[in-house]
């Protein structure tokens, strides 16, 4: 646990997550990705949190109240020669992947560096803003290549795991909220408080549940059994308060986004359990 909580700390996590979630959506909108697109996705994703972190620790004057901004304060240096590493790693990769993920990608990429230099002014719209990224983001190397149209429980997949997305970060902003107010950092948290954040929380994983029960009327799929799990795992995290205390919440939170490796090796399902509705005639 002392390993993955400096791998956490490194947002190391959230990059295998992306990847890990990048599968999935090859498995949801059955195209093939090549293996340097998924590593190209790691170090892009690694490079995004790394820099926004960065650039926190950079524009606080004191030390920072979080272990991690303090964490990117102390090896401030280190952490950009190797951010500038990996950025040189991913500029020769480029020249190794599809060319339609490089054209989504450099479209992409610009949303998400204007993302990096606005969020700080969005306030509300910072976690629907870095969801509806994510999301994207994680999506793109499948989203690129796929030639044939999005079927209607495609679309729900998607939805629903850009859902949870937002109850992640929603979460995150809440339990952070203290942490911002010391820091004099301006969040959705700090500036609705902390019960209109809890009954944001709240709204937005009954309304994800919601989206999943209706899914399920109509096909129950091992992905859409695996996104149920994923969402009751954050309701736990946010409803228990064992997770709200020494930063619990975040190895949690973020560990969620590797479990659909669980879709590649895992066996299958049973037929019995995965339904889809009778076709017509």
């Amino acid at each position: 646990m002392r390993l993955y909580h400096y791998i956490n700390l490194l947002s190391i996590d959230v990059a295998l997550g992306a990847v890990v979630s990048a599968a999935f959506f090859g498995r949801i909108l059955h195209v093939h990705v090549l293996p340097q697109g998924f590593v190209l996705l790691g170090i892009v994703v690694w490079l995004i949190y790394t820099a926004d972190h960065l650039l926190d620790a950079w524009s606080m004057k004191e030390a920072a109240i979080s272990e991690r901004h303090r964490f990117h304060q102390k090896h401030f240096l280190t952490l950009l020669l190797v951010f500038l590493i990996a950025g040189g790693i991913a500029l020769v990769l480029l020249f190794m992947i599809r060319v339609q993920l490089i054209t989504a990608g450099i479209i992409f990429g610009s949303f998400v560096i204007i993302y990096l230099l606005v969020n700080r002014w969005l306030k509300y719209f910072k976690e629907l803003t870095g969801s509806l990224l994510y999301t994207g983001g994680v999506m793109l190397p499948a989203w690129s290549v796929n030639d044939h149209e999005i079927s209607a429980m495609q679309a729900l997949l998607i939805g629903i795991f850009m859902s949870i997305v937002l109850t992640n970060m929603l979460i995150f902003a809440r339990f952070s909220i203290q942490e911002d107010k010391l820091n004099q950092q301006k969040s959705l948290a700090t500036i609705l408080g902390e019960h209109a954040m809890n009954l944001l929380i709240r709204t937005a994983y009954v309304a994800c549940i919601v989206l999943i029960a209706y899914s399920a009327v109509n096909n129950i799929t091992a992905e859409l059994i695996l996104l149920f799990v994923m969402e009751v795992i954050l309701i736990l995290v946010f409803e228990i308060k064992y997770f709200s205390e020494n930063d619990r919440y975040r190895i949690y939170g973020d560990a969620i986004f590797l479990l659909p490796v669980m879709l590649f090796i895992a066996p299958p399902l049973p037929a019995a359990i995965l339904l889809s509705p009778p076709s017509a005639g």
